[in-house]
């Protein structure tokens, strides 16, 4: 009789673990190495956002976080490795805005930005700037209306990469000015500054950290730039908001996900960790020196973020017929 009651209450025991929420278990997240994917190469802003932050979950939690590049279309590839994940906190994902653009660009999506992922927080947002050769003598977004009407022949705008927020702020803006500009599609930015500087094009929206430098040498004069706040690296220079300018005004974020199904008492703990990340003197250094602007929303506002960011670039995409397939 006893022995059968052990084994009763054994088998209750079992079967109410079971049943316990997930949260009972994330009291010993992590149990081994968290992977923080990366959908870009190494060496970039997201890159170099990501090993900060994985240094200060290092030292918060006592395993090791391992940062992993999975570049390729256009940041999809890395993307769909996270959304096929256990949403166990073991796989994480630092990425910026184009998860919910790139997919409303092809006819197959890979994966649903709002319900394959559970966002846990924003972290940092950087602005797109609207720059030219400083030789072209042009100092604002209405002077190079100006200077485009006169010679539309030989007017175009580049972009570090077709359907990305560059190529759809640059539509944007030639469609509330009333231009038909051809975009010239790069690689990334540095080919798209080398034909800047060398004549090729008239115009380039990019990051305010890759423009920063060139403006601050006398290279490019910077015309306004995305958002609703001036960046500190360039303070000087006004948002398109300031200027009148409509739909100019999204800002840039980078931001964490896990896969969605993700416990809620686990992605609140990995907000906190972020937001209390960001407070931390050596992060924020080395985010000031990286120009990214500290931002952060929790989980919960994050969300909502996504959400709205999600149709607010669906419309403009579906007006402007990108494809990029």
């Amino acid at each position: 009789m006893k022995r059968y009651l052990a084994t009763a209450a054994t088998l209750l025991a079992l079967g109410l673990g079971a049943l316990a929420p997930a949260s009972w278990a994330d009291d010993n997240w992590p149990r081994k190495s968290v992977r923080l994917v990366v959908p870009f190469p190494a060496g970039g802003a997201t890159d170099s956002l990501a090993r900060v932050l994985a240094e200060f979950m290092h030292r918060e939690l006592g395993k090791p976080v391992i940062v992993d590049n999975r570049a390729g279309a256009g940041g999809n590839i890395g993307a769909e490795v996270v959304a096929r994940a256990p949403a166990d906190g073991h796989m994480l994902m630092l990425t910026i805005t184009n998860i919910v653009q790139t997919p409303q660009m092809l006819s197959r999506q890979p994966f649903d930005p709002i319900k394959d992922f559970t966002p846990i927080a924003q972290l940092v947002t950087t602005p797109l700037v609207m720059v030219v050769r400083a030789e072209s003598g042009i100092t604002t977004p209405a002077e190079l209306v100006e200077y485009i009407r006169n010679d539309p022949s030989h007017a175009s705008y580049g972009s570090y990469g077709a359907g990305s927020s560059g190529h759809l702020y640059g539509y944007a803006f030639a469609k509330q000015t009333g231009l038909d500009i051809p975009h010239v599609a790069y690689r990334g930015e540095a080919p798209s500054v080398s034909d800047l500087l060398g004549g090729q094009v008239t115009a380039v929206i990019m990051s305010g950290v890759g423009a920063a430098p060139h403006v601050r040498a006398g290279r490019m004069n910077a015309l306004a730039m995305t958002g609703t706040y001036r960046m500190p690296a360039l303070p000087d220079v006004p948002t398109f908001k300031e200027l009148g300018y409509e739909r100019m005004d999204n800002k840039g974020w980078f931001g964490l996900f896990g896969p969605a199904g993700m416990d809620p008492a686990l992605q609140q703990r990995l907000s906190d960790l972020m937001l209390r990340a960001l407070k931390d003197p050596e992060v924020m250094q080395r985010v000031e020196n990286l120009s990214l602007v500290i931002d952060p929303v929790p989980a919960s506002d994050f969300a909502k973020v996504v959400a709205s960011d999600y149709s607010k670039w669906g419309t403009v995409i579906r007006e402007a017929g990108i494809r990029l397939d």
